[in-house]
């Protein structure tokens, strides 16, 4: 019979939902998605920094020249295209790329960049039967997608929501359609109030069921993937439909099921039921998609979404740059420093400020007064420079003696051993952790490793968080080119930022700060929207991590700069003396 994995792969092409080449090594799908929150997220991950590079320079020789923002522009979408093609080279069916979601509006921009994105699969030597085009189901989006297939070009339509995004993505002769089934629950849920539904209700799933079924009765030939999914119920109430597109700890889970999986959707049922054919033009279609407020809401939504991630995966490219090109300086390292950890902006990182390791903080705490300045700091990032013996820019744990992993700067030891301590607070014996079974303080940590975001890190999930974490303080850090704010550092740092929010919206507004915090906030605000989530404060952290490692060639606090270490209790010294010491501090830096 088989896993559940293997029986819905008999009556459903499984598609991997991930940027992440290992994963998909993993499941071995026929298909895989991308989108640019994926492509962000594995473009931080530290074993594809060759790929980030590559895109980099790659954008540089094509730019002649051109500033920086040129090359940036370039390197995003070159950067989508690597990934494609390395997907492409594990999976034998398709990869999807997605277009820019500030075109979504924008018909003829978004054909040039359909044109444009397989181009450069062509160059590259990869078939356009192999790639599908990801474009927002707006009505130019749409219209788009026409002209793109009529060049050949095949397209997935995204974001789609509702029935009238449907027909029009069938009539408009699409290759695919991505029903979004989560977030389509996720609106219910907020309006309603209600918390659960059986899957077979799941609005969601309801949504996709009846899509499935007008399609097979009037005879679409576009195809029907059903993505972003919630829980295992959503998947296995869709077994049928033609593909599912599926996070790889759902397909881990899947794999590890056993028991009889039962068909849902089947195109012979479908062939029986009344359902009248929906005419559809542009008036229509607007005026069914004003009255759906679920769908334009999560259509606006998704959009707003994916921007952000663009946004800030070009931030991510620009510092990426700065770094290659070598133009941060210690000095410029040290006062972004002190603006992420100086919380009460006096000059200072006193312990309660500090997030890192005790044994780091005594380090830089030169005249041992229970703090640290500029100064103090100014003089650490420089002599770190004196342990790069070979001269190439990076600081192994020859050259660094104790200082590696485990040692006194700050490495994670065993991820094994951090692990089981962690899931020794599962409370339920469910094999997961939630919110309401660890301390606060590791709420906003342990939301970092929630990879199918479902509100609940199974061990196999923190262990692969821990692991990446190693990775990033292993061959980064003070110790390699990667580093960054990848420890306890980084997190610790958007975890105590994230406690300003005083309503529980999961944002940050300027009069929910101090006021010495506020300019941070500014910076960090990546869509420049007013205010600040979890996901921008902890891009600004790595950005942050990011000038430290420009600065010498090394990486940031999060790296052997500084495993998260205990909270520490100890008294500063006399608020005056350290305004007299930050005098001296800016003489010199002056000076």
């Amino acid at each position: 019979m088989g896993s559940l994995l293997d029986q819905l792969s008999a009556m459903t092409v499984t598609v991997a939902d991930t940027g992440d080449i290992r994963s998909i090594e993993k499941f071995r799908p026929r298909d895989a998605t991308t989108n640019p929150s994926l492509i962000t997220a594995a473009a931080q991950m530290v074993e594809y920094g060759d790929v980030v590079d590559s895109a980099l320079r790659w954008a540089e020789e094509k730019a002649g020249g051109s500033g920086n923002n040129r090359i940036v522009r370039l390197a995003v979408d070159r950067l989508a295209v690597e990934f494609g093609l390395r997907i492409l080279k594990i999976v034998p069916g398709r990869v999807s790329t997605e277009v820019d979601a500030r075109l979504s509006y924008d018909t003829e921009g978004t054909v040039e960049k359909g044109r444009y994105l397989i181009q450069l699969y062509e160059e590259a030597g990869a078939s356009r039967e192999r790639v599908l085009v990801k474009i927002a189901s707006t009505w130019e989006g749409i219209r788009a997608a026409e002209i793109l297939e009529r060049e050949g070009i095949h397209t997935n339509l995204t974001l789609l929501f509702g029935m009238h995004q449907a027909v029009a993505c069938a009539e408009a002769n699409v290759t695919l359609i991505s029903p979004f089934v989560g977030r389509i629950l996720d609106w219910h849920k907020k309006q309603s109030g209600r918390a659960e539904w059986p899957s077979h209700e799941d609005p969601g799933v309801v949504s996709v069921k009846g899509i499935y079924h007008y399609y097979k009765k009037h005879g679409h030939r576009t195809e029907i993937m059903g993505a972003s999914f919630r829980n295992l119920g959503e998947i296995i109430e869709l077994a049928g439909c033609d593909l599912l597109t599926i996070a790889p700890s759902f397909l881990a889970d899947l794999q590890k099921a056993e028991g009889t999986l039962v068909r849902k959707l089947d195109p012979a049922e479908s062939a029986g039921l009344a359902i009248e054919r929906i005419p559809m033009d542009e008036a229509s279609f607007r005026a069914a998609h004003e009255a759906d407020p679920m769908a334009s809401e999560k259509l606006d939504e998704g959009i707003r979404g994916f921007t952000k991630a663009i946004v800030a995966l070009e931030k991510l490219l620009t510092e990426r740059l700065r770094v290659l090109h070598g133009h941060a300086r210690a000095g410029q390292a040290a006062r972004d420093f002190f603006q992420v950890y100086d919380l009460d902006g006096d000059g200072f990182i006193t312990r309660e400020e500090w997030a890192g390791a005790e044994a780091v903080f005594t380090a830089l705490d030169v005249d041992g007064d229970g703090s640290i300045s500029k100064a103090e700091l100014r003089k650490a990032v420089a002599n770190l420079a004196k342990l790069d013996a070979d001269g190439d820019g990076n600081i192994t744990q020859e050259e660094a003696g104790a200082g590696g992993p485990g040692g006194p700067m700050g490495g994670m030891g065993d991820p094994s051993q951090m692990v089981d301590r962690a899931m020794s607070m599962d409370a339920n014996g469910d094999g997961k952790l939630t919110s309401d079974e660890v301390d606060p303080r590791m709420g906003m940590m342990l939301r970092g490793a929630d990879a199918d975001g479902d509100g609940a890190i199974s061990k196999e999930e923190l262990t692969a968080a821990m692991q990446q974490m190693q990775q990033r303080m292993g061959g980064g850090g003070f110790g390699g080119p990667q580093g960054g704010f990848g420890g306890r550092g980084g997190g610790d740092m958007t975890e105590r930022m994230m406690a300003m929010d005083k309503n529980g919206d999961g944002k940050i507004t300027p009069d929910e700060a101090p006021e010495q915090a506020r300019a941070m906030l500014r910076q960090a605000d990546a869509d420049g929207n007013g205010e600040v989530d979890a996901k921008e404060m902890a891009q600004f952290s790595r950005q942050m991590g990011g000038r430290m490692r420009g600065a010498q060639g090394q990486g940031g606090p999060g790296g052997r700069f500084g495993r998260g270490g205990e909270d520490n209790d100890n008294g500063n010294e006399a608020q005056g003396e350290r305004r007299s010491r930050r005098n001296r501090d800016e003489a010199e830096e002056q000076g």
